[in-house]
């Protein structure tokens, strides 16, 4: 069982710049998941860079707007 609180969350940049903090990671973590869970921010008037994961991601835009790329596809 994950338990964690979000303040505890260590609070990095990502490799895509972001401002990220995860609650867990397959890749860091033993488990049998292979998706990962975080929070991260994409400051006002930047964006991320292209990037590829071995695991899934989901997103929730929870506040502001942007534009997602996925492949050829936009949304």
């Amino acid at each position: 069982m994950f338990v964690k609180r979000f303040e505890n969350l260590e609070e990095f940049v990502s490799g895509d710049n972001c401002v990220l903090r995860e609650y867990f990671n397959p890749l860091k973590e033993k488990m049998e998941l292979n998706y990962s869970l975080a929070h991260a921010v994409v400051k006002s008037g930047e964006t991320t860079f292209k990037h590829k994961l071995k695991s899934s991601e989901v997103y929730f835009i929870l506040k502001g707007k942007g534009t997602m790329h996925i492949d050829e596809e936009e949304k």
